[in-house]
């Protein structure tokens, strides 16, 4: 595995300043957002980072994927199980899990409107975590989506 390809939150944190960022990542402003591409398992996705006055007030990494197979279904689903792995082993057990529906459904054969497939959330005192894989659905167009975002811990999900 390459490193690209792999989660590391270890330098990153809720509440670091731009500076401690800029040291980490690259250049950030004192506010507004930061953006970066970034291929995870296997999924070309990007990172972004969201600044309120000169501190880290969230962030998030997602991709999203258009081409609607069985195949990209099942790479999004494993690529949201290892996401989800890798933040319990770093955070413990999660305090929600949700599983919907595992199972690939063509919505050209069997129309849907989308549905949840896998969902975990933790908090500490440092932040909120939310990872999951979502069939999004809506007026004909769909997209698999695998997030992963923190926030702080005072944020509502």
């Amino acid at each position: 595995m390459h490193a690209e390809d792999s989660l590391n939150l270890t330098d990153i944190r809720v509440g670091m300043t731009s500076a401690e960022f800029s040291r980490t990542i690259e250049n950030a402003a004192a506010d507004g957002q930061v953006s970066k591409p970034q291929k995870l398992y296997g999924l070309s996705g990007a990172w972004t980072w969201d600044f309120r006055e000169g501190r880290l007030d969230w962030y998030l990494w997602d991709a999203y994927v258009d081409e609607i197979t069985e195949n990209n279904f099942n790479l999004c689903l494993e690529a949201a199980r290892r996401i989800i792995r890798d933040c319990t082993t770093r955070l413990g057990k999660p305090a929600n899990e949700e599983t919907g529906n595992l199972s690939f459904r063509d919505p050209f054969e069997d129309h849907h409107w989308g549905y949840p497939v896998l969902s975990a959330e933790w908090a500490t005192p440092a932040v909120k975590l939310r990872a999951g894989f979502k069939f999004m659905g809506s007026k004909g167009e769909y997209h698999l989506l695998v997030s992963l975002e923190a926030h702080g811990p005072d944020y509502e999900f």
